[in-house]
C-alpha cells in the first residue's frame, strides 16, 4: 500500500496521464488505472474511432507519442495499452455481457 502522499500523486499523475492522451486524441475515451498500486506500472483503455483503418502498433504510437515527455523523463515507467474503436468496444462488452 501506498503512503496516502504518494497515492495524491499518483492520482495527479493518472489525471494528467488522461488529459495528455485526450489533448492528443480528442474526443477520446480514456481510463487510466494503476493495477499494481506502485506509482510505476500504469494501464490505459483508450477508445476512439480516430483508431479506424489504424493498426494497432499506429494506435499505441499515437498514444505513447501523447505521454513521450513522461516516458523521457521515467515519471512513467511502464504503461499496459488497450485501443479500441467505438465499434470494437461495443462489441467487447456485448461479449462479456453475454457470457
Amino acid at each position: 500500500m501506498l503512503p496516502k502522499k504518494k497515492v495524491e500523486v499518483v492520482a495527479l499523475l493518472i489525471e494528467t496521464i488522461e488529459a495528455k492522451i485526450k489533448l492528443a486524441i480528442p474526443g477520446a475515451d480514456v481510463r487510466v488505472f494503476n493495477p499494481q498500486n506502485d506509482g510505476l506500472h500504469f494501464s490505459a483503455q483508450v477508445i476512439s474511432d480516430q483508431f479506424l483503418k489504424c493498426s494497432k502498433l499506429t494506435q499505441h504510437k499515437m498514444v505513447k507519442s501523447a505521454l513521450k515527455e513522461y516516458f523521457d523523463s521515467f515519471e512513467l515507467h511502464a504503461m499496459r495499452l488497450e485501443t479500441f474503436t467505438q465499434e470494437e468496444w461495443k462489441t467487447l462488452n456485448k461479449r462479456d455481457l453475454n457470457d
